[in-house]
């Protein structure tokens, strides 16, 4: 049983949020830009998607958290997370879109790039850690309040960024509106 305060979890999930936010990026970029992973970015990918696959395992194997106790009962941590974590893990595990990319007709392509949105389910997850590592720490609420909304804040305006690249490439020349 893996304890959640243990520096072990502690490196664990600090890895997890860093790549986290490298697929946060990296997803919006490549959907908004039509791009598809190769060479180095590719490797990354994979590894990403190995990393999420081992912290299904890992987590299963966390005691639950819960204010003021620690379960530390497999049978009651593996229902916990089954009805709670593992299908947003398994979705964010699977490379849907590498796995389904050479059936589709080139068309549909860029509709298929969508799928890489599932690795952001993590979303949660990292919320989560936030809430343990406040519980854990004799930090006061505010510090996490401001991380919490400072990492909201970026990754809204890389997100609507994206989303101005995406709507900037696929305009046409009569779709303007100035005149």
């Amino acid at each position: 049983m893996v304890v959640p305060f243990s520096p072990l979890f502690c490196i664990w999930n600090s890895v997890l949020v860093l790549i986290f936010v490298y697929d946060v990026w990296m997803v919006l970029f490549s959907i908004s830009l039509a791009y598809n992973f190769t060479g180095v970015f590719y490797i990354i990918n994979g590894v990403t998607a190995l990393f999420y696959f081992a912290d299904i395992f890992m987590r299963a194997c966390t005691a639950i958290t819960k204010p003021e106790t620690v379960c530390l009962d497999r049978a009651k941590v593996l229902e916990y997370y089954v009805e709670n974590w593992l299908l947003l893990d398994v979705l964010a595990f699977l490379p849907l879109d590498l796995l389904t990319l050479p059936y589709v007709p080139e068309p549909l392509i860029k509709y298929v790039l969508v799928l890489r949105l599932l690795r952001l389910c993590k979303t949660g997850r990292v919320f989560e850690l936030m809430r343990i590592g406040q519980s854990a720490s004799d930090q006061s609420s505010w510090v996490f309040v401001f991380v919490k909304l400072a990492i909201a804040f970026v990754f809204s305006s890389h997100l609507m960024a994206c989303v101005f690249v995406y709507i900037g490439r696929h305009s046409t020349t009569t779709d303007r509106y100035d005149g």
